[in-house]
C-alpha cells in the first residue's frame, strides 16, 4: 500500500481522486464539512468514477449517516476507534471489490431499517453481521 494523496477539505479529496485516481479513496474526514460535506464528495467522487472505491473512516457510529454513505456509493464505513489491522484489512478487501460495515453499525442498520424497504438477503445479511464477534464480508 502507498499513500498517494492527502487532502484537508471534500473539494479537494474530489479534485485530488480526479488527479491521482487511487485504487482506494479513503474519507477520514467529518461528513459534515463546511465546504463539500464527506457524503457530497462520495457523490461526486462516484458521478465521475463510478468505479471508484471509497471507504469512509469517521466518529460517527450512527445508522442514518452509514446508510447515507452506502447509498452515496462508499464501499464500507468505519468508525474511527477501529484497530489498525481492521483498517487495513478493510481497504484490502475495499480493493478486491468486496464491501463492509462494522458489526456494531450494521446492528443499528438493521434495528432502525425494519420499516425499510431492504430485501429478505440484506435484513439476513445485516442480521447476521450483528448477531456475531465475527466481521462479515460481503459483495
Amino acid at each position: 500500500m502507498h499513500l498517494v494523496g492527502e487532502a484537508s477539505t471534500g473539494k479537494e479529496a474530489v479534485q485530488l481522486h480526479r488527479e491521482l485516481n487511487p485504487d482506494v479513496t479513503l474519507l477520514i474526514m467529518d461528513l459534515q464539512m463546511p465546504d463539500m460535506s464527506g457524503l457530497d464528495a462520495i457523490i461526486a467522487i462516484r458521478s465521475e468514477d463510478p468505479t471508484a472505491r471509497i471507504i469512509v473512516l469517521t466518529t460517527y457510529s450512527g445508522d442514518a449517516l452509514a446508510q447515507r454513505a452506502l447509498k452515496a456509493g462508499a464501499q464500507a464505513y468505519l468508525v474511527k476507534s477501529l484497530v489498525r489491522t481492521e483498517i487495513l484489512n478493510t481497504i484490502r478487501a475495499v480493493y478486491e471489490g468486496e464491501r463492509h460495515v462494522q458489526a456494531d453499525v450494521a446492528a443499528e442498520i438493521a434495528k432502525h431499517t425494519a420499516d425499510a424497504a431492504l430485501t429478505t438477503r440484506e435484513v439476513e445479511v445485516l442480521r447476521f453481521n450483528a448477531e456475531g464477534p465475527h466481521r462479515l464480508w460481503f459483495q
